[in-house]
């Protein structure tokens, strides 16, 4: 994948997840498939779907955990947008990890033929899984762009859309104090 230039395997960034694993012997990753997903201004995101140990979920402190062994590993542009965690993934009759089919939902693309899964209901939490994602994102995406305009806003121009009235503030006199009508 591309993330803001720069070339990145996704099967790297699953690499260092899964490094958990062996460094932590209280992990709560089973398993890691990372996809690009689309994103404003990078182009690409890595975006970790984790399928965690049986009877496990992902805590904040995993989380945290998670994005510092990739950043130490890989690189601050290769931590993960998100941890989604999953159930399972979309798997081929002989155990293969379809990414494909991963990739096609976060894209918004058709999986193809899912015939030849040993899993299909796996694409329906998948969808779930992605759209609460891409949900959430819309969220905090618009609260990023609301607080660039704020930010952009000349004073004169939030003070009167704050309190109205408030650009009629007294003036200050020569002496400091502020002139009273």
């Amino acid at each position: 994948i591309n993330v803001s230039g720069h070339r990145l395997g996704t099967e790297e960034i699953e690499g260092a997840i899964l490094r958990d694993k062996q460094v932590n012997p209280d992990s709560p990753v089973g398993n890691v498939i990372v996809v690009g997903a689309p994103h404003a201004q990078k182009g690409l995101t890595p975006l970790a779907f984790v399928k965690p140990a049986p009877g496990r979920k992902l805590t904040a402190d995993d989380r945290r955990r998670l994005i510092e062994i990739v950043r130490q590993e890989k690189g601050a542009v290769a931590v993960p947008e998100d941890f989604i965690e999953v159930s399972q993934f979309p798997e081929t009759r002989s155990g293969k990890y379809m990414r494909r089919m991963v990739r096609a939902l976060v894209e918004g693309t058709d999986v193809g033929d899912t015939s030849t899964l040993r899993n299909p209901e796996s694409i329906g939490e998948l969808r779930r899984a992605i759209d609460e994602w891409q949900t959430r994102q819309r969220v905090a995406d618009e609260a990023a762009r609301m607080t660039q305009m704020y930010a952009a806003a000349p004073m004169a121009a939030r003070r009167s859309k704050l309190s109205p009235g408030a650009e009629k503030l007294p003036a200050e006199s020569a002496s400091g104090k502020r002139d009273r009508d």
